[in-house]
């Protein structure tokens, strides 16, 4: 895996998140398995990128609500942000 900056893998995971959301033709929340799968980003790659993106503002990483709906991939792909485990991203 090539070492890939904060600012790199936000880049990605925007780019990555529009497509996702270009094919479904809705805005709206997407899973982080659904961005991992489009990505090559660990996922301490893809939390560093998440954690940018929702400083900078414009974007909201959350945990999903029921977790009990979590697939055991959904639990293997969170990204420990803010002291919870979070599942999908969204733009603002």
């Amino acid at each position: 895996m090539t070492t890939i900056t904060a600012e790199q893998a936000a880049t990605q995971i925007e780019q990555a998140y529009r497509t996702e959301i270009t094919q479904r033709g809705q805005q709206g929340w997407v899973t982080v398995v659904a961005l991992m799968n489009r990505l090559d980003l660990t996922v301490d790659q893809m939390t560093a990128g998440a954690r940018l993106l929702a400083r900078k503002g414009g974007w909201a990483v959350a945990p999903t609500s029921n977790q009990k709906a979590l697939s055991d991939l959904d639990r293997a792909s969170a990204l420990w942000i803010g002291g919870q485990w979070k599942h999908v991203i969204s733009a603002n």
